[in-house]
């Protein structure tokens, strides 16, 4: 019985210990699975959008479908100071878990961006006709129905400054 009870508590620490090790790769196997975290970006992709956009003078910029803030975190150098920044998305929870328009503002804040963030539709967008220098759509329209991304380039291009490129 003596041999038998150290057995079991052998096996058992066995056990946890193969436990333990499983949950140890499991997590770091979840997070490789998983996109990087919002503030890590690959700035080669935000570099060559400094190419082309407009950003010097820009007193308005619209980033629509920000989600949790990557686009916002990708663009943060880009901004000049004294531009306002606003970030668009619906917001959509069932997608990203959390994804609320203050984690998008939360995770801009980390790499310095003051951005305003608001829950809203790409092909309604709530701001006014030729409000904004900037405007971007980083990561969105190859989310969309044919339709919808038709409908959401008439709108970005409605609110796009005279002189403005997006």
């Amino acid at each position: 019985m003596l041999l038998g009870r150290s057995r079991s508590r052998w096996v058992r620490t066995a056990g946890l210990v193969g436990v333990g090790w499983a949950l140890a790769r499991g997590a770091s196997a979840l997070t490789a699975l998983c996109s990087p975290a919002p503030w890590v970006v690959e700035r080669y992709k935000y570099e060559a959008l400094a190419e082309t956009l407009p950003t010097e003078g820009a007193e308005r910029w619209l980033d629509v479908g920000c989600g949790t803030g990557r686009s916002l975190v990708g663009v943060a150098g880009l901004v000049p100071d004294s531009c306002r920044v606003l970030g668009l998305d619906v917001f959509d929870d069932r997608i990203v878990l959390g994804n609320t328009p203050g984690l998008a503002a939360w995770n801009a804040r980390r790499t310095g961006l003051d951005a305003a963030t608001v829950r809203g539709d790409a092909t309604r967008l709530p701001v006014g006709d030729r409000s904004h220098g900037v405007v971007t759509a980083c990561r969105l329209l190859h989310d969309l129905p044919r339709e919808r991304a038709l409908e959401t380039l008439s709108e970005l291009e409605r609110v796009c400054a005279p002189d403005a490129e997006g």
